[in-house]
């Protein structure tokens, strides 16, 4: 199959939405597919693989460096024609190129929605009237063939639009064959953590993720235990904000801002930690939830949308109220006792396997196979 992915955020960007472009993109070209990533243009960026084209933008967000592309070069105008399944991953202006690719012609487009719009609405903008994304969701999901959610949570806002369009839940876990390769560092030595327990959080750092809670509950689990050292992946333009809650809460010398990491000492973290801590309530799945499982170390997080569906509360991880105390004391039972860390740890880590980005593609695939044979059909008929 000839297949386009359609994305307005891809690298250089750093999130849940490029990581699961570029596994999807990866794995389809390895099943022997032909895959097509049309994505924003940036300042300086080069080096690209074959089929990727970028396409003129303007930036839409400095904090964010989100950009915006606004028209098809015209070997991107081209690589479209010979495209027979289009599979859009945002909803703006390159996920819209994408429906109104589709709907020219006359092939079938799918859009996973990797967003939850309305938390994300609620917890960045509450002043940005709710109608008006209800009209832009609308308009965009009545030019779909099918809607991909990673969880339940996911599907129902999309269904709370009113669209009649089928949605089908379809979650998409890590590469486990990162996990396979052998480290590359030994991440305690190298950050000079002296602390025997580490507890990780990768991910934006940005004010939805809910990182302030997780810095205080860590506040509140140092003030307990000598023995605890708090690592955070990632960057953002909440970093300064956290760094000076952290000097506050004095567990700056406990606390280790990495920036950004190489995929391959993110994953050694991944699986040399003692726990992954996650304070988000807006994801529709919660990627870097089901990595650190993958890697073997168990979550505690907040019961929130999608990560409530990746984690099996008591049996891989534990799922936790917004409170700093209770999310404290769960982390401390389980430095406590080793021996059910690592039971959590093992379940973790198959419960990942379920749900990893082969298996996920292996799916994808029938998906698109079912949608081209409805259409053919469909096209039969009309003519007949």
């Amino acid at each position: 199959m000839k297949i386009g992915l359609f994305t307005d955020t891809a690298p250089p960007l750093i999130g849940g939405i490029e990581t699961v472009t570029s596994l999807m993109e990866h794995r389809l070209k390895e099943q022997g597919h032909e895959v097509y990533t049309f994505a924003p243009a940036f300042p300086r960026l080069r080096g690209d693989g074959p089929n990727v084209y970028r396409l003129p933008s303007v930036c839409a967000s400095r904090t964010r460096k989100l950009r915006l592309a606004y028209a098809l070069t015209r070997s991107a105008r081209r690589a479209t024609q010979d495209l027979e399944i289009v599979h859009s991953h945002t909803p703006f202006t390159i996920g819209w190129m994408g429906a109104r690719i589709a709907r020219a012609r006359g092939i079938p487009h799918v859009y996973t929605h990797h967003f939850l719009v309305q938390e994300y609405r609620r917890t960045l903008a509450p002043w940005f009237p709710k109608k008006w994304i209800d009209r832009w969701f609308k308009s965009l999901l009545g030019r779909c063939d099918l809607v991909l959610a990673p969880s339940s949570d996911a599907r129902n806002e999309v269904e709370s639009f009113g669209v009649p369009v089928p949605v089908g839940v379809l979650p998409f876990g890590p590469n486990k064959r990162e996990f396979d390769q052998p480290p590359v560092w030994d991440a305690r030595t190298e950050l000079g953590i002296a602390e025997p327990h580490l507890l990780l959080f990768v991910g934006r750092l940005v004010k939805e993720k809910n990182i302030a809670f997780v810095l205080r509950s860590f506040g509140i689990l140092a003030k307990r235990r000598s023995d605890v050292h708090l690592v955070l992946v990632g960057d953002g333009p909440s970093k300064e904000d956290l760094q000076r809650q952290a000097k506050e809460l004095g567990v700056q010398g406990r606390t280790t801002f990495c920036g950004f990491l190489i995929r391959e000492k993110v994953v050694d973290l991944y699986r040399q930690a003692d726990l992954f801590v996650f304070g988000s309530k807006t994801e529709t799945q919660g990627l870097v939830v089901l990595e650190a499982m993958m890697g073997g170390t168990p979550p505690v997080a907040v019961d929130g949308p999608g990560v409530r569906e990746m984690v099996r509360s008591g049996t891989d991880g534990f799922l936790v109220p917004e409170d700093e105390k209770v999310f404290a004391s769960c982390c401390e039972e389980l430095l406590e006792n080793p021996d059910h860390r690592k039971e959590l740890g093992l379940a973790a880590k198959a419960r990942a396997q379920e749900l990893s980005a082969q298996a996920h593609v292996a799916r994808l695939v029938g998906i698109y196979q079912d949608l081209l044979r409805t259409r053919s059909r469909s096209a039969a008929v009309d003519q007949g």
